[in-house]
């Protein structure tokens, strides 16, 4: 496991760049929170690990929790989250997550403003939630891939 940081940096990196191209989003499933979608034009595959970025929509209820918690998020209507998976041993870490406004603005960004919220270490994927459905969805993609 010592080589997923560094291979976590690296993938980040990648989908950092690739996110500049145009996002292609596609419904993964509904929670309480809203609508949730994964870039499928951000997925990139190295070995057992995806990089993958997701999208949160967030209800009126929800996006005032959001703000309540994060003072800097006022106006906040959805969450981009960089997810790194490994799709072998069923772990995911969230890179970093960005926070918009309905206009399509930043109000916060976690990456660049605070580091508490780097993952000191990958979590087990829980089934039937956002990072469940993901991780069915760009790990069996991966998977069917023909043979290069």
């Amino acid at each position: 496991m010592k080589s997923l940081p560094i291979v976590s940096i690296f993938l980040v990196l990648l989908g950092m760049v690739q996110t500049a191209n145009a996002a292609e989003w596609v419904e993964l499933g509904e929670t309480v929170w809203g609508p949730c979608h994964y870039d499928r034009a951000s997925v990139r595959q190295m070995g057992r690990f995806v990089t993958v970025t997701s999208r949160q929509m967030l209800n009126a209820r929800m996006a005032a929790v959001v703000e309540a918690a994060i003072p800097a998020t006022k106006g906040v209507a959805y969450m981009v989250s960089y997810e790194l998976i490994d799709c072998e041993e069923g772990l995911y870490r969230h890179n970093s997550v960005v926070y918009y406004d309905r206009h399509g603005r930043i109000l916060r960004d976690s990456a660049l403003t605070e580091k508490q919220y780097r993952e000191p270490a990958p979590r087990p994927i829980p089934p039937d939630t956002p990072i469940g459905w993901l991780a069915e969805t760009v790990c069996a993609d991966e998977a069917q891939e023909p043979p290069k």
